[in-house]
């Protein structure tokens, strides 16, 4: 029969350990959102870069229409492939850290709610 005192144990430790792993998991998105930053500045540079070189075709206004639409497109594309990098970085991150998912954090806490009902019940008896 398991004691109160070391239900409580068990649940201060998991609360503690939840914790632990929810501010490990905010760090690494928050490295992933740095990564998201550093990146859109690359691209700002990039097509700043773009323009310049863009104003030597200034005379010819279709040429210069379809160098700026390829340089949108290539923006918008760059963005959703940093993205992307970014959350299968962070999932593989955590993953490789041990971190669980939020899946089965809610999995052991439902795990030691149903403990604590049973020591309850037993307990009561």
């Amino acid at each position: 029969m398991i004691g109160a005192e070391t239900l409580r144990n068990v649940q201060d430790t998991t609360m503690k350990v939840t914790g632990e792993m929810l501010e490990t998991g905010r760090k690494v998105w928050l490295a992933g959102l740095g990564t998201v930053a550093v990146v859109e500045d690359e691209v700002r540079g990039v097509f700043d870069t773009l323009v310049e070189k863009g104003k030597k075709f200034e005379g010819t206004r279709v040429h210069v229409g379809d160098k700026v639409t390829e340089a949108r497109e290539t923006v918008g594309g760059l963005g959703q492939k940093v993205e992307q990098v970014v959350q299968s970085t962070v999932a593989s991150t955590l993953h490789r850290l041990g971190v669980p998912t939020r899946d089965e954090i809610h999995a052991l806490i439902d795990r030691v709610e149903a403990l604590t009902r049973k020591v309850e019940e037993l307990s009561s008896k």
